[in-house]
């Protein structure tokens, strides 16, 4: 029979115990497409559309009893409709993106995917953060997921950018890394980056490695130089620097904010209220090298 269009199977007399119970049914997977086409091939069956995204997805918008959906995929639209009562998709958030397996049902005219309950959906992840970062095979000193760039100084006379290799908290996440393009030039050309895109594509975060050679400079010189206070808020000090002849701050896109001249003085104040929040570099020139030291800006 057809009701509203559905086919509907009503029994005529009772077919006595089942032959078979608890039997796995395996979801056909189809594209949106050739779900909207061919409808009537999936009628009443068990499909599964990978990749959909949810076109109400705010965070805050939850599932609801006996409503649509609008979905899509890439530019192929369809529709989720939660027939099934009682089930614990009510009131659980609609996911950024998801793969989606429900009854292929005709409502109203139109092709539409019930799912059953909450293990329907694949829900995908929304972690686009980074688990480890490594250089030339080694994991950066002081890596912490929630930090975003890093300062690398390699020994001196390094010549060959090094490799720099990401894994992603969560394994499907995208992700991009872009090397550097130089150890002489500007902190622009001495950054890697590394752009992680979560599953469900609602969040990209953005790491850096800062690579800087080191040039011979006298390490105890280099160790002796202060910059504080870390974090600073509207100056910072630069201290022990009577070999200094020049100090210079970069953002971490590496371009240069702050030039202050060293004339002998044993200690600078440098205004940094003008600067935004985030972290900075800082070049201080001696006539024996350079020296390479961050900060970060509250």
């Amino acid at each position: 029979l057809d009701y509203y269009d559905m086919l509907e199977f009503v029994p005529t007399s009772d077919p006595g115990a089942a032959s078979s119970t608890g039997n796995t049914v395996t979801p056909q997977t189809i594209t949106v497409t050739e779900f909207n086409t061919n409808f009537e091939n999936y009628e009443a069956e068990l499909v599964k559309i990978t990749g959909i995204d949810f076109t109400a997805a705010d965070g805050t918008v939850v599932f609801e009893t006996k409503k649509n959906y609008d979905v899509s995929v890439g530019t192929d639209v369809t529709v989720i409709r939660t027939v099934f009562l009682s089930t614990d998709l009510t009131g659980t958030v609609l996911p950024n993106m998801a793969d989606v397996t429900g009854i292929a049902v005709w409502d109203f005219s139109t092709a539409k995917i019930a799912p059953r309950n909450l293990a329907d959906l694949n829900i995908y992840s929304s972690d686009a953060t980074l688990s480890d970062i490594k250089v030339n095979g080694t994991s950066v000193t002081g890596f912490v997921s929630g930090t975003l760039s890093y300062n690398v100084s390699l020994t001196a006379g390094t010549t060959v950018i090094p490799t720099v290799t990401a894994t992603s908290t969560e394994v499907n996440a995208t992700v991009t890394v872009i090397p550097a393009t130089s150890l002489t030039g500007d902190a622009a050309a001495r950054t890697a980056k590394i752009d992680v895109t979560s599953h469900d594509k609602s969040v990209i975060k953005h790491y850096s490695v800062v690579f800087s050679v080191a040039t011979g400079v006298d390490e105890t010189l280099a160790g002796k130089i202060r910059i504080y206070p870390v974090p600073a808020r509207s100056d910072i000090f630069a201290e022990n620097i009577s070999d200094v002849t020049l100090i210079e701050i970069f953002d971490i896109t590496g371009n240069k904010q702050i030039t202050e001249p060293v004339n002998g003085q044993d200690q600078v104040r440098i205004p940094v209220s003008h600067l935004t929040r985030g972290v900075y570099f800082i070049r201080l020139k001696t006539n024996h090298g350079t020296i390479m030291k961050r900060f970060i800006k509250e």
